[in-house]
Order: structure tokens, then C-alpha cells, then sequence
């Protein structure tokens, strides 16, 4: 492991231009430091923000992100103007994304969401810029809701890679404490519920009820952190959660070291070769194989990390050791598919051998009706949603365990010969 350590040093240290006067983190300005996006990053990593700063790595834009920003936006008009997304269809958000059946469905469930929350006397504060006052910072959040004592924010994530949990999550609490701060809400609010919405994973958005007293205390540990940051206190600490989307994580020392010690699994107790063994004695254990998994996580991770920062090295025109980039493989695309089905008919060929006819996909049935209510009835009756697949995931993980049960169920729905019936 220490030999892949260095050898990503030895990269970094060709193709990196390092600053012969570095000064402190603490001249950094914090506008820079303190994003409520990036806060798992800075409040656990107090070195993290000055050194991403010191290599100079850009904070690229990806599609992933331009989309989700178009969508945020399409949230944000039609709330604004009391209209349902698919009256937005067609057109275009964050300049070029076009509000396709996908992103007006997926937008549509958090709308529905809080339209209901105002039709039971919410007070809706949208796309709101609010001043954090324990960071001096600010923030932007999609949805704030509140009646009487209760307060709502709520966060919309359109990707779908990574399942996001409102759980302690400080990006919400220094939106939460922001509207708090700019509201001067601190006395009357005593309930605050922290919502992520990510409709392309699930349509019930993920809640959970923090507490004022929980927040006072996040709010005064965020103070702290910050006078560290500014007086220049700071160190490198690796976490799954704050070097996640650190732009320095291919080229961090301390990551490094994270990601590899996970991957020094004990196999003292495996016999070595050439011994005689039991087919017992030649197995993993359960333990070695999670233990295996889990540093298999990180270590993609972390080699994902590396080579992106390889990559952008070279689109910057550094020299890199041995690496060059390449064209990499393509498929062959139609230019434009109406002209190849108009040539098609020219050529008799018949319209279901070359372009077979098909049910539309959900999306586009439930444009078909206007009345919502209607809509409902149908999609209700004629849909269903089926169990999602299993799939490996930490016991710390906050979504709740797969019950596989059912899985072993003869096709009638009665039990399998070989099962068990409780006394």
C-alpha cells in the first residue's frame, strides 16, 4: 500500500504547480470556505478548503449538475406562479435543458408535495437567499414551509446515483438555521423538519424531525469550527461523507492513507499454500469477505478520485508520467432518425418492422389527461410499483432493511415445501 501512496505522490508532485509562499488557510476568503453544500467537507476536514485552494483544482460543472440545476429551477417557476410543471413542457431551463416528461414528472411529485403542505396552511418561502449567521456565509434553499411553531425546509435532489438522507445532514441545518438567523425565528419555532426530495429515486420524499435544541447546539459547533478555520487551526481528517466530493481527493495524502488502510484485511488466519486444508480451512470467513467489500468501496472511491484528477491534469496540458489521453470507443448513431424512417417507407419496408409500435412509457400516458384527479384514478389502477432489488449497504446506512422473504414464496404465494411453518 505504501508503495501506491507514493507512487500518486510522485504524480501529483510532477504535475501540480505549488506556490513557494502558501501563506494560512486563514486568508482564504470564507465566502469560498463555508458553502452549506460543501459543509460535510469543511466541518469534519478544516484543512480541506485552503488546500483545494492552494492546488488550484477548479470546481468542474458536470451535466449531472447543470440538469439538476435546470430542474431546481423549473421547482421554483412553477411554484412561483402556481402552475404544475407539465404547464413548462418543452421549454428550456438553465439555458439549454429542455423540461422533458422525465424532469416534469420527477419536479411534479415535489410540487404536488407542497401544494399540499399550503392547502394545510403552510407558509411557503421558495428559492429563498437567506444569511447564515454562525458561518457569515449564505445559503440558497429550494423550499421553506412553516405554520405556527412548525418549520419545514425542504431540499430537492434531482440525481440519482447517491441515495441522500435528511439525517443530522448540515446542509439542511445551516438552511434551517439561516431562515432561523434572517427570521428571527429562534423563540417562536420549537418543531423543524429537515425533508430531502429526490423524486428519481423515490416519490416519498425522506424526512426527519430535528429539534431546536439540537440545532442550537449544531449552530454553536459550526461557530467553532469556523474561528479554527480563520485562526488557522486546522487539520486533515478523511471521512466517507467530507472526502465524498473533495475535488483534492485524488491527490490527498490523508485520503490515501484512509482509503488503503481499509484494504489491509488480516488473512493470518487463512492457511497458506501448500498446506493441507480442509475445504473449511481454504473459505474466507464472513468477516474477511465484508471487511473486503467494505475497502473495495473505498478504495473505488479513491481511484476514481485519482484518475480524475490524472485526467484534468492532462486537458490542463501538464506532463504526466506514462499517461496520455485517448479517443475512446463510440457506437455508430443515427443522423436523423425521421429522415432514416421516411427512407424506410420510400423502400416499402413496412413501419412495424422498422419502427414497432409500443405502449408510451408512464410519463407520457399521464400527459394524455388534464384533470388530476382523473390522472390519479388511472395511474392507480393501472400501475403498480414492484419491489426494488436488494442491494449491499452498511448497517449504518439510514435506509431500512430488504425483507427477502418473500423471495422464497412458491408462485401461488403459499410457502415452498422445504420451508418452515411457525408452531
Amino acid at each position: 500500500m505504501r508503495k501506491t501512496v507514493a507512487a500518486i505522490d510522485k504524480v501529483a508532485t510532477a504535475t501540480v504547480k505549488r506556490p513557494t509562499n502558501h501563506g494560512n488557510h486563514a486568508d482564504r476568503a470564507h465566502a469560498k470556505i463555508f458553502s452549506p453544500s460543501k459543509a460535510d467537507t469543511w466541518a469534519t476536514c478544516t484543512a480541506a478548503p485552503g488546500y483545494v485552494d492552494e492546488l488550484g483544482i477548479p470546481d468542474k460543472r458536470t451535466n449531472a449538475g447543470d440538469e439538476g440545476t435546470a430542474a431546481h429551477e423549473l421547482l421554483d417557476k412553477s411554484l412561483k406562479t402556481n402552475k404544475h410543471p407539465s404547464h413548462y413542457k418543452g421549454k428550456k431551463f438553465n439555458k439549454v435543458w429542455v423540461a422533458d416528461n422525465e424532469m416534469v414528472n420527477a419536479v411534479g411529485v415535489v410540487f404536488d408535495w407542497v401544494q399540499q403542505k399550503i392547502l394545510d396552511g403552510y407558509e411557503l418561502y421558495n428559492e429563498r437567499k437567506v444569511h447564515i449567521a454562525c458561518t457569515g456565509d449564505t445559503g440558497t434553499l429550494d423550499v421553506c414551509l412553516r405554520k405556527g411553531n412548525h418549520l419545514i425546509i425542504v431540499d430537492l435532489k434531482y440525481g440519482t446515483g447517491v441515495p441522500v438522507s435528511p439525517i443530522k445532514s448540515r446542509q439542511m441545518r445551516l438552511y434551517a438555521c439561516g431562515m432561523l438567523d434572517e427570521q428571527e425565528w429562534w423563540e417562536e419555532v420549537t418543531r423543524v423538519t429537515l425533508v430531502i426530495a429526490q423524486p428519481r429515486g423515490s416519490e416519498t420524499p425522506a424526512e426527519w424531525e430535528d429539534s431546536i435544541d439540537g440545532l442550537k447546539y449544531f449552530d454553536k459547533r459550526i461557530r467553532e469550527i469556523k474561528a479554527n478555520i480563520e485562526a488557522g487551526k486546522v487539520e486533515f481528517k478523511a471521512s466517507e461523507k467530507g472526502c465524498q466530493w473533495c475535488r483534492a481527493k485524488g491527490v490527498c495524502k490523508t485520503y490515501a492513507a484512509f482509503a488503503t488502510e481499509k484494504a489491509e484485511i488480516d488473512f493470518a488466519s487463512v492457511a497458506k499454500d501448500g498446506e493441507v486444508k480442509t475445504p473449511h480451512m481454504n473459505s474466507l470467513t464472513i468477516e474477511e469477505m465484508i471487511n473486503i467489500w467494505k475497502a473495495g468501496e473505498e478504495l473505488k472511491s479513491w481511484i476514481k478520485g485519482v484518475g480524475d484528477y490524472i485526467y484534468d491534469a492532462l486537458l490542463r496540458g501538464e506532463n504526466v508520467p506514462d499517461m496520455k489521453l485517448v479517443e475512446g470507443q463510440s457506437k455508430r448513431q443515427w443522423l436523423n432518425e425521421g429522415d432514416v424512417m421516411e427512407a424506410l417507407y420510400r423502400l416499402k419496408f413496412k413501419p412495424d418492422d422498422y419502427a414497432p409500435r409500443s405502449l408510451l412509457g408512464l410519463g407520457k400516458i399521464e400527459q394524455l389527461f388534464s384533470d388530476k384527479t382523473k390522472r390519479e384514478r388511472f395511474m392507480k389502477q393501472h400501475t403498480e410499483k414492484p419491489k426494488g432489488k436488494a442491494c449491499l449497504a452498511t448497517s449504518n446506512d439510514e435506509r431500512p432493511s430488504f425483507s427477502v422473504a418473500d423471495d422464497f414464496r412458491g408462485i401461488d404465494g403459499k410457502a415452498n415445501d422445504n420451508e418452515q411453518t411457525p408452531l
